[in-house]
């Protein structure tokens, strides 16, 4: 029968996967005390460590302040749920802390040069909503327009909008505009590199041929040599392809040889 060692004296391994991207908990970020603690208690579950005595061991991915309080309260703790409760409730940052938070990332977030409207729009959106959830359109209109690239906000001033869903159709609209002259000029430069091609081929096919002075209508084997090999051999006799290799002459072939030096080469 497999004995059930208690948390307390089962060491916990920290090589396993499910416990190396664990992070600790600090006291001085703004990470949220209740999705710390679920991810925590994912990765002891992966572990095969339940949370009704494990939760003993999450001094071990406390930072140095928050390890202090745990020392300091741990006694109220009478279980796993008791323990998630108070936690949360101590931990957990303050709306002040979270307002002023979204409110730096609102005042930070701009439009990049380059970057689609509609995706500032839904990112800015993301933001203004952590701050405020019921932010009037007036108000949410004016952050939107605080971040906007200049060339964009100099075009969107140019239209009478008054809520955060006609500017979210006005950027679909700029994008669609955007692609489709983004694709004419696109196959207008290819139509001008295609005619400038066209126009260079003619100009190469209207340049005389420079024809050196050996190969101008001399007629001469010895002028033809440095054509191209195509062009010499077809000017050559017909009796050329039955050069003899043994006396060097032509007309017949090298076994076909009677010359004096093939009978000696031979043996003969």
């Amino acid at each position: 029968m497999k004995s059930h060692q208690s948390i307390n004296e089962q060491p916990m391994s920290m090589t396993q996967h499910p416990m190396q991207g664990a992070s600790k908990f600090s006291t001085k970020s703004t990470k949220d005390a209740k999705e710390w603690l679920e991810d925590l208690a994912c990765r002891f579950a992966a572990v095969e460590i339940n949370m009704t005595t494990g939760w003993r061991k999450i001094y071990l991915y406390l930072d140095e302040q928050a390890a202090k309080w745990w020392r300091e309260n741990q006694g109220n703790f009478e279980d796993w749920y008791s323990f998630k409760k108070i936690f949360e409730e101590e931990h957990s940052p303050s709306l002040a802390s979270i307002r002023a938070t979204a409110a730096k990332d609102m005042a930070d977030r701009k439009q990049g040069k380059s970057e689609p409207l509609t995706a500032y729009y839904h990112d800015k959106i993301k933001l203004i909503k952590r701050y405020e959830t019921n932010m009037p359109e007036a108000q949410q209109l004016e952050w939107l327009q605080a971040g906007m690239w200049h060339t964009t906000l100099e075009e969107f001033l140019k239209y009478t909008i008054t809520s955060t869903k006609e500017l979210k159709n006005y950027a679909i609209q700029i994008e669609a505009k955007q692609s489709l002259l983004a694709k004419i000029k696109a196959e207008q430069d290819e139509e001008e590199r295609t005619a400038r091609l066209v126009q260079q081929a003619q100009q190469i096919g209207e340049q005389p041929r420079y024809v050196p002075p050996y190969q101008r209508n001399t007629g001469s084997y010895a002028d033809n040599r440095s054509m191209p090999n195509n062009q010499w051999v077809s000017q050559q006799p017909p009796e050329w392809h039955n050069r003899c290799y043994q006396c060097g002459t032509f007309g017949h072939i090298g076994r076909d040889c009677h010359s004096h030096y093939s009978k000696n080469f031979r043996g003969e």
